[in-house]
């Protein structure tokens, strides 16, 4: 672990244990669709064409599905909950790697700054879209800077199956690989790879409901 990474890292860990205590302690719902998105994860096990449905994104409800069915209705909420604040420390900590990559110096200050701003840290302990959408993309930029384009690509393809506003990523994201990638090839590669959630999401979603 870069030694630099320390204060920032200390920053997230504080952060974590405020957001999980935060949603544990919570007994209400930060909005309709909050609720809506932990009920579709829940019963995803019973109707396993929820993922499919306009409400049951795949790159939230999947992940959050493999914790919704424990114990009680309650729990199953907390346990969501954590795992959305497990995102988003997993994106803080993927940005300052991230800023790292880019020489910024102070890189305490990206944590800083990020749970700061009062939608980050409240939409941590929700069971909202945000969070694995920033996670996803967050992950894809460092792959990106990396060098490691095909697997950026794959992952970048999970925003595109976790919140539908993020289509507005997909032509700065392919300008991004038309700059990074050495040919023509390599640039259809990634691209290509960039669509394959959307792509089998649309094939299941016929083969499903024929539509």
């Amino acid at each position: 672990m870069h030694r630099s990474n320390s204060p920032g890292l200390l920053i997230v860990a504080f952060f974590f244990t405020l957001t999980v205590a935060l949603g544990l302690f919570s007994d209400g719902v930060y909005h309709d669709d909050d609720l809506t998105h932990y009920l579709f994860a829940r019963w995803a096990s019973a109707f396993p064409a929820y993922p499919l449905h306009i409400w049951g994104r795949p790159g939230l409800t999947i992940p959050l599905a493999a914790v919704a069915w424990i114990g009680d209705s309650q729990m199953g909420w907390h346990a969501c909950r954590i795992l959305s604040a497990t995102a988003t420390a997993l994106s803080t900590i993927l940005a300052i790697r991230l800023a790292r990559r880019l020489g910024v110096q102070h890189l305490a200050w990206i944590a800083l700054v990020a749970f700061l701003q009062p939608l980050y840290t409240i939409l941590a302990y929700t069971t909202l879209t945000e969070n694995f959408c920033a996670l996803y993309l967050v992950a894809a930029c460092v792959y990106l800077v990396e060098k490691r384009l095909l697997i950026a690509s794959a992952i970048f393809s999970l925003v595109l199956v976790t919140r539908h506003e993020a289509i507005v990523f997909l032509p700065i994201w392919c300008i991004a690989l038309l700059v990074a990638c050495k040919s023509w090839r390599n640039l259809a590669t990634t691209i290509a790879l960039s669509l394959w959630a959307p792509i089998l999401h649309n094939i299941a979603f016929w083969l499903v409901f024929g539509e």
